[in-house]
């Protein structure tokens, strides 16, 4: 008997420092993500027509970049990758 292959997971280690990254949605998880992103040194650009008020006093502080709107596929262009995020 034969059996399938398992699907595994491979640690990744990221430098994260000055690159842009996305993150979709402005919920409590998008905050979580947004801030381990700025602890590794990222630079953040969410979008999401609404946000938490975390989430606004980031953009404020000009901590990250926020884009008031709906997510478009353009959106990912020059980012180093999307983080996803539903829910609010």
């Amino acid at each position: 008997m034969q059996h399938e292959p398992q699907p595994y997971a491979l640690p990744v280690n990221l430098l994260m420092a000055g690159r842009l990254c996305l993150v979709i949605g402005g919920g409590r998880v998008a905050l979580r993500k947004c801030r381990s992103l700025l602890e590794a040194g990222a630079r953040v650009r969410l979008v999401s027509p609404a946000a938490v008020p975390e989430l606004e006093r980031l953009a404020a502080e000009n901590r990250i970049e926020w884009v008031r709107r709906n997510f478009e596929p353009a959106d990912i262009q020059g980012a180093l990758r999307p983080a996803p995020i539903i829910g609010f």
